[in-house]
């Protein structure tokens, strides 16, 4: 994307922002995964434990849905969800679930047959 507004071949301001929209989001998401995998390093080279912490489930996995909205839509991705209601709090490392399902919906994207080419 960043090179296809470098060479001048996305015109249009809404089509402008919606190219940055998802260069910041997706720079945010490389971010998030960087500091993870330090937070790995980490915690090996110390025998550190991860944060523990009370986390809704749903909560959880409709957070990081909204992340990927606006990609999941530019690619004509059709995702459904069906978290049912009052879902027990487990006991976890949020942000290593988070980057988790991150993963999860990366590789759905990167080997799904409706990838625009």
């Amino acid at each position: 994307m960043a090179e296809n507004l470098n060479n001048g071949w996305i015109t249009g301001s809404e089509k402008v922002q919606t190219y940055a929209r998802v260069m910041h989001d997706e720079s945010v998401r490389l971010t998030h995964l960087i500091d993870s995998v330090l937070d790995f390093s980490r915690m090996e080279a110390t025998a550190e434990r991860r944060r523990r912490v009370a986390v809704d489930p749903g909560e959880l996995v409709q957070s990081v849905l909204a992340r990927y909205q606006l990609q999941l839509s530019d690619l004509s991705f059709d995702l459904s969800t069906q978290i049912g209601p009052g879902l027990p709090r487990l006991d976890l490392d949020r942000d290593a679930m988070a980057q988790a399902i991150m993963n999860l919906i990366d590789n759905a994207i990167k080997y799904s047959q409706l990838q625009k080419v």
